[in-house]
């Protein structure tokens, strides 16, 4: 049971030692990128900019953490990590666009089905329905 305690405690140590340092990176980040691109100077724009780069921030962060809890060393977790990496860059509509059509086949469905589970998707659509990007 003290081991039990003792990896929680070394788990959420390091899950709120992130939590700062991904914001402050968030901030840096979202500032000078934010100018370089041109978007639209609104306090509201602005903000939800920052919202979404932190959060893509830390689940990117955390998922490197779980990638490299879950295998036996960071050799194996960086080749797992690059997989889901590949994956998830495929389904979230740059390499293979989401279907327009209800009508279609279903292995078009599948791929529906799969750009509906990524997350970098939401972000993109995220910030092209708060106008970001148009």
């Amino acid at each position: 049971m003290d081991y039990v305690n003792k990896q929680t405690g070394c788990l959420l140590s390091q899950i709120l030692v992130e939590i700062p340092y991904i914001f402050t990176q968030a901030v840096t980040y979202g500032v000078i990128v934010y100018a370089m691109i041109g978007f639209e100077w609104t306090a509201e724009k602005f903000f939800w900019y920052l919202f979404f780069m932190y959060f893509t921030l830390l689940y990117f962060t955390f998922y490197g953490m779980m990638a490299v809890g879950v295998t036996p060393n960071h050799h194996v977790a960086s080749i797992v990590a690059a997989a889901f990496y590949a994956v998830w860059n495929l389904f979230s509509g740059f390499v293979v666009a989401r279907p327009v059509s209800c009508l279609l086949p279903p292995c078009f469905w599948i791929n529906n089905t799969l750009t509906k589970c990524m997350h970098i998707e939401w972000i993109i659509c995220s910030m092209v329905c708060n106008g970001m990007i148009l």
